[in-house]
């Protein structure tokens, strides 16, 4: 007698019956469910604070958050019938009271979206010939292929502290 024979009969039902079905998926059911994991993770990472900042959304909190009322959605009505506009800074209002191109420039609204299409096609782009430019065979490639990653690799904090401390007139 072996004493393979004796693991494989201690052994659970479930797992083996687990291993069976893992065995019986498909190369790309495997590799989803290899998967699996980092989408659960990054979904709770990204889902979390979108539902937690609409809940807050939902409620009047005092600047120091002694009270807090449930009010629903009164603060959206209250953004987008001008009512909270004494809020936002310089003046500028959420949504524009007349359609004139100075009043729809200078809608908090047109300057988000505006800004964030035009980064977003702008990096969308810049990304896009990075990748043609490294896809190609030339001299340096891995020089440039790090030049180009190790700023990206850097957290965007430490890079500020870098050029606050470069640029700060008694350390720099």
């Amino acid at each position: 007698m072996s004493t393979d024979t004796g693991r494989e009969s201690r052994r659970s039902g479930a797992l083996v019956d687990a291993m069976r079905w893992m065995e019986n998926l498909s190369d790309t059911q495997y590799a989803y469910f290899l998967l699996l994991p980092v989408f659960v993770l990054l979904g709770v990472v990204a889902l979390y604070p979108l539902l937690r900042t609409f809940e807050l959304s939902l409620f009047a909190t005092s600047l120091d958050f002694s009270s807090r009322n449930f009010v629903g959605l009164g603060n959206y009505v209250g953004l987008f019938t001008g009512e909270k506009n004494q809020f936002l800074p310089g003046g500028t209002t959420f949504l524009p009271s007349n359609l004139g191109m100075q009043a729809l420039l200078n809608s908090a609204l047109v300057v988000t979206i505006i800004f964030a299409v035009v980064s977003v096609l702008f990096e969308t782009l810049i990304g896009l010939g990075q990748a043609l430019i490294l896809d190609q065979d030339f001299y340096g490639r891995r020089w440039v292929r790090a030049a180009i990653i190790i700023p990206w690799a850097v957290p965007i904090v430490i890079q500020g502290m870098i050029f606050f401390l470069m640029f700060n007139s008694n350390v720099g």
